[in-house]
């Protein structure tokens, strides 16, 4: 899955786009629900919600480099998954470990 950053992701704030990716994650959700409705087995849900995470977390790492590399600030940044999402497994309702 392929994320891209949200129109106009440059000129909003970050309440407006904590509001987009919400609102994203959320159809994306309950796409992935539906198609366990439709017989999709737990694995592949799992698989696919670790999926539907790794593109939100890539495209808001791509944004923070980008961000980074327009200021001063020149930190080493890394997001380290762990637990089942580390596992590229991702069950609904789970808790989704990671650290920067």
């Amino acid at each position: 899955m392929r994320l891209m950053p949200p129109q106009g992701a440059a000129s909003k704030d970050r309440t407006e786009l904590l509001a987009l990716y919400q609102q994203f994650l959320k159809a994306e959700e309950q796409r992935i629900c539906l198609a366990h409705h439709a017989g999709s087995s737990g694995l592949e849900v799992a698989k696919r919600r670790a999926e539907l995470i790794d593109a939100v977390l890539e495209n808001l790492y791509t944004q923070a480099l980008a961000q980074s590399e327009a200021s001063d600030d020149k930190e080493p940044l890394a997001i380290i998954a762990t637990g089942g999402y580390g596992r590229s497994l991702l069950n609904p309702a789970r808790d989704i470990d990671v650290h920067f």
